[in-house]
């Protein structure tokens, strides 16, 4: 059984709020450059950070016995997104959802805790991973969706940020191998000619869409995201296990054996 004094308490809230704080800020940053929406130096921070705040937040709510300790992490987690995002009805109303999954994941680290007679980081925390990871993934949908329905998103941006995207990749050494043998005259007749099919397809089948553009971009986005959710659990749980380490090491929680005893049906 782990015991953990007042103090260590406030710590991990604090360090919780501090890793969700710098997610957002970072998120932020990328969110807000829609022309380099692909530029890889401005979304590997914010997902590196959603990795230390599913670690971090994760191994806090896992630790933590008190419930108000748990909610008050989710508060200032949510608290702190508001301050970066424009405040909409959406964000305000998230703040439900956004509330019912960490304390899902923690539900589910606590009963793995309790559960065991040894404390198992990985398994503890990475019984809730999962739900922590999707509630910053809507988080982060949404406020893609509240910048971009405050700005305004135009058939001639997406067209614009998706070429972009194509132009960076004839940078590529991969797609330079493929030209080598193709004259530089016709190196750049293929880039226009891909840059008119690439602008007219976005033209041709968004164009009816384009009133609807922020939340199909946003729903696209959570879709993205969520399909590298693998990729964010395993560093997060080897990191978690990393934290606890370091903590038993340093005294900041002591795990004291007990006796307990369990109720046993009988017929």
């Amino acid at each position: 059984m782990m015991s953990i004094m007042p103090h260590k308490r406030l710590i991990l809230i604090a360090a919780s709020a501090l890793s969700a704080g710098l997610t957002w800020w970072t998120g932020h940053r990328w969110l807000s450059a829609f022309g380099d929406f692909g530029d890889w130096r401005l979304y590997l921070p914010p997902l590196l950070l959603v990795i230390v705040f599913a670690a971090v937040a994760g191994l806090s709510l896992a630790l933590l016995r008190n419930r108000w300790d748990r909610l008050a992490i989710i508060a200032f987690s949510w608290g702190i997104f508001v301050a970066f995002f424009p405040a909409s009805i959406w964000n305000l109303s998230a703040l439900p959802v956004f509330l019912l999954l960490l304390m899902h994941a923690s539900r589910r680290s606590i009963q793995e805790r309790d559960e065991r007679q040894k404390f198992n980081a990985r398994a503890v925390v990475g019984a809730g991973t999962r739900f922590i990871v999707l509630g910053m993934f809507l988080m982060v949908s949404l406020g893609f969706y509240s910048l971009r329905a405050e700005d305004g998103i135009t058939l001639d941006a997406v067209s614009a940020s998706v070429q972009k995207q194509v132009d960076a990749a004839y940078e590529t050494d991969f797609v330079r191998e493929q030209l080598t043998d193709v004259p530089p005259s016709l190196q750049s007749q293929v880039r226009r000619d891909v840059a008119r099919s690439v602008d007219s397809f976005i033209r041709r089948w968004l164009s009816p869409l384009a009133p609807f553009l922020p939340p199909i971009l946003a729903l696209v986005l959570f879709l993205g995201l969520w399909s590298v959710v693998g990729l964010i659990r395993e560093p997060a749980l080897w990191l978690a296990a990393g934290l606890f380490w370091v903590f038993r090491r340093t005294g900041f929680i002591v795990i004291e054996s007990r006796e307990v005893t369990r109720e046993v049906v009988e017929l």
